[in-house]
């Protein structure tokens, strides 16, 4: 897992926030808020079974990529907050889900 050191670093003075390999953001990670933390007790799986559901996803053929797109208040919380989940397939835009 990141650390939030290292995504203030690849934030920059700008701060925009780095889209995150599921490697980076799930790996390691135990904080069940990090992701939808309004929904963790009130029916959201655990933290696990989203990271699967999006490394089936990764592992579809023509899918070039899957990301995590990072909550802005993870520079101020020191916490890495999810925000939305990025993809992109061949030449095409990336596409989201939250």
């Amino acid at each position: 897992m990141i650390s939030v050191e290292q995504v203030v670093n690849r934030a920059g003075d700008d701060g925009v926030m780095p889209l995150l390999t599921l490697g980076e953001f799930f790996d390691g990670n135990d904080n069940e808020g990090c992701i939808a933390p309004n929904q963790w007790g009130y029916g959201r799986p655990a933290l696990a079974v989203p990271a699967e559901r999006l490394r089936a996803v990764e592992r579809h053929e023509g899918v070039a990529w899957v990301r995590v797109q990072l909550h802005p208040e993870t520079l101020e919380t020191e916490e890495l907050a999810g925000e939305a989940t990025r993809w992109t397939t061949g030449n095409a835009a990336p596409s989201s889900a939250a």
